[in-house]
Formats: structure tokens, sequence, C-alpha cells
């Protein structure tokens, strides 16, 4: 069975995110083992999650509890109270927590002080024990009181560290730390404790070897477990992965993490996981990572489309336009596969990355290669939902939405595992770099690293060779991905209702290629029909120049990790935009009932036993919906 238009479910709708199924094709046709690896790595990965609202705020997980155990006495809260206390408590478990997963700001409830105290009174009654304090009920309704987790743009009188509010960072100023350097780059707390400054390090704790528990030890135990429950049923290499993993999350070391990616990165198999402390977009230093987990098995047919990109790469790397130094040479073609998701936890989920590209250490990168993954069901869903819609809405011309239309199931995975594998997978720093260049572009290196990687495929969706690989179909549908991608420096503003700039790095990189094409090049142009904005190409040869340019600039700032370069280039191009055209997109989103963001209702797995309690089968169930979703994994999690 492959998956058609007819499978995308669309759920409800939370504010501006649409609530889809996340279908999962194939799951039937696994092997008993292979069923029962993904088994546990769906449960390490949802074990994991409570993870995420520790690091995103520090009443992140209390938010979640009270909340969902407030609306569990819903039979004698009114209907008005109950419609209310439902949103405000779907978006803390899309978000995790009470800050917008994109914009990291904060967002109030629809109900007032007065209305959660008439609330909490009338559960009272059926046995509801918890309790507002000062500090809380500043967390949930005080606009201004840690309004935002990550802030790249400081106002006057706070640095990068101090006006944000991750628990990254503990009584830690930035001056603290120069010439600090994190022993546990990717995961610790960094705190201030008189004069010094030390790490808390996340890690279970391995009794055996003196090794005391740390920072989230109650789920990174559970999650090893399952880890090495997995194990068990894995074939011989994975389990090798799996147990450098296991000994990371129990003992704290980087050094195993170093050594399970090169080990993950070696193998191949057919239900695979990302799990642990990996995504540093959210630390405003850009090192700290945030938990995620991903349990999936591998899509055969997508696969074949993503295998000719991956093992044309050395060729397309010879095809870039920056300078010959900075070329990679790929010693191993990368392990890339598209795959489908089971499910998606903490910063994979239920907001969904469309692809993946790992490990993000760059040394291990230019050593030992990287693993791109395309998550083919999630793109699969997402491009269905609203696409035709949205197509007539923010295109002009009949032409363009035909186009759009036409290409829809080509340009756009063949965009993703461009960005993924040649994207991320590409350039390398120049010789004598002795440090990641983490380390030189700092807070602007993850926009940067989004930026080349969409330019990147941006660079060689015209190249003709991705027509005599079978990979697009003609000359036309570059064009297309061009006309859109100009256009997403309009639609994408439909997100940013109530923002006066850009803080999320993804965003920040449309913003900056958009805009530094209309402004620098003057290839793209933004014109108004009829009261409506639209993008337009002026020159499709100007753009592809314009193209060329930035992405060798960024990669010549990359590898000689020119801070101020980039420095200029995002404040420039990547930080501001028009409030007025951001209102007017709005509008015309809500219009036509758009989502500015998708996320996912995901399957659970059963187990099925004979009488005498042997494991028979594993099956997919799903959820009734968001907050049953948002239940289980609490129950399971913790």
């Amino acid at each position: 069975m492959s998956e058609r238009s007819s499978d995308v479910k669309i759920l409800e709708h939370v504010g501006d995110v649409a609530i889809l199924k996340l279908p999962v094709v194939g799951f039937d046709a696994l092997s008993l083992h292979e069923k029962l690896v993904a088994y546990h790595l769906w449960y390490a990965s949802v074990c994991g999650d409570p993870i995420t609202y520790e690091q995103n705020y520090r009443f992140g997980l209390r938010l979640r509890d009270f909340f969902l155990d407030l609306l569990s006495c819903k039979k004698v809260l009114s209907g008005s109270d109950l419609a209310k206390l439902e949103l405000y408590t779907k978006r803390l478990l899309l978000h995790h927590g009470n800050h917008d997963a994109w914009s990291t700001r904060k967002f109030l409830p629809g109900f007032t002080k007065n209305d959660l105290d008439r609330m909490i009174l009338a559960a009272k009654a059926i046995g509801f024990s918890k309790k507002l304090d000062t500090h809380f009920e500043r967390a949930i309704f005080d606009p201004e009181f840690e309004s935002m987790l990550t802030q790249k743009s400081p106002g006057p009188g706070d640095d990068i560290i101090t006006a944000s509010h991750t628990t990254f960072y503990q009584d830690i100023t930035l001056n603290d730390l120069e010439g600090f350097t994190d022993q546990f780059p990717n995961n610790s707390n960094v705190i201030k404790r008189g004069d010094a400054i030390i790490e808390d390090v996340w890690r279970a704790g391995s009794p055996g070897k003196g090794i005391k528990p740390g920072v989230y030890a109650f789920y990174l135990k559970n999650v090893a477990q399952h880890l090495v429950n997995a194990a068990r049923y894995a074939p011989e290499h994975q389990r090798v992965a799996l147990d450098l993993l296991t000994r990371y999350l129990e003992e704290g070391d980087p050094s195993l993490f170093d050594e399970f990616n090169k080990v993950w990165l070696a193998d191949n198999p057919q239900v695979d996981s990302i799990i642990g402390f990996i995504e540093e977009y959210r630390d405003t230093r850009g090192k700290k990572g945030l938990f995620e987990g991903m349990s999936f098995f591998k899509d055969e047919k997508n696969t074949q489309i993503i295998l000719k990109v991956a093992q044309a790469s050395p060729k397309l790397e010879e095809m870039t336009p920056w300078n010959s130094q900075y070329r990679k040479h790929w010693d191993k073609i990368p392990v890339a596969n598209a795959i489908t998701l089971i499910a998606g936890t903490g910063g994979s989920g239920p907001f969904c990355w469309a692809g993946v590209n790992l490990p993000n250490a760059n040394n291990i990168r230019e050593q030992y290669g990287s693993k791109s993954i395309i998550l083919a069901n999630v793109t699969f869903a997402s491009r269905h939902a609203f696409a035709e819609k949205s197509f007539k809405e923010f295109l002009e011309k009949k032409e363009d939405i035909q186009a759009a239309l036409k290409y829809l199931d080509i340009k756009g995975p063949v965009m993703v595992t461009l960005h993924e594998i040649v994207g991320h997978g590409s350039g390398k720093m120049q010789e004598g770099m002795l440090k990641d260049p983490h380390h030189y572009l700092r807070e602007y290196y993850s926009t940067l690293e989004e930026a080349r990687a969409e330019l990147c495929a941006l660079h060689h969706i015209h190249n003709p060779l991705l027509q005599e690989l079978g990979v697009v179909p003609d000359d036309e549908c570059w064009k297309s991905v061009y006309i859109g991608y100009a256009t997403l420096g309009i639609t994408g503003l439909r997100s940013l209702d109530h923002e006066t700039e850009l803080h999320e790095d993804h965003f920040r990189a449309t913003q900056l290629i958009v805009e530094y094409l209309r402004r620098k090049t003057h290839a793209i142009e933004f014109h108004i029909t009829k009261g409506k904005t639209y993008a337009r190409v002026i020159d499709y040869e100007q753009m592809k120049q314009g193209v060329a340019e930035l992405l060798a600039e960024l990669q010549r700032i990359k590898s000689e990790g020119d801070y101020e370069a980039i420095k200029h280039l995002v404040e420039e191009y990547g930080v501001h935009f028009d409030l007025k055209l951001r209102d007017e997109v709005v509008k015309r989103a809500q219009t036509i009932n758009h989502p500015a963001f998708y996320a996912y209702v995901m399957a659970e797995p059963k187990l099925i036993k004979d009488p005498s309690g042997n494991i028979t089968d594993v099956t997919l169930e799903y959820p009734d919906g968001l907050l049953e979703q948002g239940r289980r994994w609490r129950t399971i999690g913790g």
C-alpha cells in the first residue's frame, strides 16, 4: 500500500496549528524482531519527552501537569471554561510549555486569573489539590515575565543569555563565559556558584562505574532501559550502536556519543532511531542539545530517489560555487534514507522536521561522513493538507499554480534531500582552523548552516545532472521551485503574528535568502495586485547568480570562521520584516483557514500476546486526539 492524499486526516485546528493524523504505511511488513526494535525505540523516545519541557523552561513540566490534571476534572467545569482550558492545554502539549516553539515567545491563556481561580475552586470538590504561587501565576499570566526562551537580539542592559529563559544557564551572564570551555558541550547546564562556573551533566548515572546520577536521571534511566530492550532484538551492528548510546546517556561522557555516531554512521538497519540531545537551536549560544526521540523504519520506494542524490554528492560538490579549497572530498557516499516516522518526541514532535542530517559535530562529519534522513510520511502529509488552497491564494499566475501542483510530489522531496544530503554534508573548514565552526560563529552559526543548506538545494535544483538521474523530470521544475521559494518571503510571514523580529534560525535563514535576492540582487520583487501582495521572479538567471553568490559567501564565512561577516548578513537581511505585509498575509491565511504550522498525532505500538504470554505481533493504534496523546505520553514518560 502506498500513501494517497486521502490518507491525510486533519483532526482539528489549535490556533494557527493544524493537527494531522500521521499516516504510517508499511509497518505490517516488518518482521517481528524489527517491530519489537521499533516498539522499544518508540518507548525510549516517549520516556525522554518530559526532558524537553524541563529544558525549555523552569515551569514547563509543572504547566503540563497542572493543566492536564485540572482538565481531568472537566465534569465540574462550565462549558466556556472547559473550551478555553482545553485550547490552552493543547498549546502547552504542542510547544512543550507556554512559549511558542518557533518564536520562543510566551503565549497567554484565553482565560483570566479569576477564571482560573473559579476552575480550581470547582475542581477541589472532586480532589484537585494543586495550587498557584506567585511565580507560577506570573509564568502563566504576565506577558513580560520571562517572555522569551531564546533571545538572540537582546535589548539594552541584557545579553543573549540573561535575556533568554531556557534552563541551560543559571545565574550566568555572557561575560562570565568569556574564556570558558564546556567540557560537556551538548549535555549540561552551566551554573555559577560563588565565583565558580560548573556544569551539571545530564545523565542517568552508572553506579557500577561510580558515576552518580545527574540532571534528568529519572527520565534517562527509562530511556536507557528501553534502548537495552531494543538491543535484544536488533542486528549485531545496531546492538553495538545502541550499547554506546545507552552508555552515553548513563555516563554523560561526550566521547561516548562521538563513538556512537561513528558506529551509527556505518550502519543502515531497517528500523532505526535518533535519540538524545541533538539540535542546538533553542540554546542562544548554539551548544546545548534539546532532547528529541524518533522511532522509524525505511521507506524503500522513496529511498531509491534519495540514494541517487546521495551517490551524486561528490559530483555536485565539484559544481558548487565556492572556492575549491573549501570543497569537501567525499571519501564515502553518505547513508541516505527516506523513512516512515512512527513517533517523534521532544524537539522532533508533535512538530516534526521534514529531514535530518546528522551528526552535528563537524569533525565527525568531515572524517566519517553523515547520515541523511527524509521523513517521507511527514513531508507527504504536510504537502497535501492545504497545498491547493495555499497555491491559489498566494501564487498570482494560473500557470504558476498549475506548475506547483504538477511538481508537488517531486520538488518538495528533492529539495529536502538536496538540503540535507548535499547542503549539510558539503564543504569543509580551511586548513589551520582547529575548532568547530560553532566556536567561531557562535549565535549565528545555526542560521548560517540552515541558509547554506537551503542555498545548496536552490543551486543544484537546476543542475542537468538531476534530470540525467531521473530525480527531476524536466527543465521547468526548477523554475517552479524558484517562484515557490520567492513566495516563501510572503507566506512565511503568516506564522509571525505578534512578532516584530525573527529569532528562530530556520526563519532567519529563509528571510536572509529571500531578502538578499530581493534587495541586493533584485532578482525578486514583491508587488501588489488588487490589494494583495505577490512575489515575482524578475529574472531566473539573475536569481541563479544571486543564489550562487550568497552560497559562496556563506561557505567562505563558515570555512574561515568570519563572525563579523555572518553577523552583518543576518542582522541586515535575516532579522527584520515588513509588519504591514505580515498583517496582510496573516489575514489572507485566516480567510482560507491556512495554518501556520502542522503538528501530528502519532500511532502507538501495542504488543499482541498468545494465551501463554508469548509476543506474537506488534500493532499500531492511534490515540483519539492531541489531548489523549499528551495524557498517554505523560503516563509513559512521567
